[in-house]
């Protein structure tokens, strides 16, 4: 018989090899980590809610969207025209990304979009 405080270093150096052939076999098994970030751009052709503020051209307001993974995000909403003004509430959709989280809009010609 080999001394337990022997036995054990020995069998733990002895099984790193195996454990490691075993583990990448078994990490192909299980599922990678996943991500529910989205690029803004794919915010384009979406609806948005005005939730603060009067936007006119040139001066955005917030507006709130949600991505397709359910995420609710905030961006900044202007209409495509001078005429035009969108107030708290009012149901847009988000025709062009002007930069960063700005998009410019126009109003939701089909509210079952919403």
């Amino acid at each position: 018989m080999i001394p337990p405080l022997i036995a054990a270093p020995v069998a733990a150096v002895a099984a790193l090899p195996l454990m490691r052939i075993c583990a990448g076999g078994i990490a192909d098994l299980i599922p990678s980590d996943q991500t529910y970030a989205v690029s803004l751009d794919t915010l384009v052709g979406r609806v948005a809610v005005i939730v603060s503020g009067t936007a006119r051209l040139g001066y955005p307001a917030q507006g709130k969207v949600t991505s397709e993974h359910g995420q609710v995000l905030y961006v900044m909403v202007e209409p495509d025209g001078a005429d035009v003004t969108f107030v708290r509430n009012d149901a847009v959709l988000l025709v062009k990304q002007l930069s960063g989280t700005r998009f410019q809009a126009i109003r939701n010609p089909r509210p079952d979009l919403l």
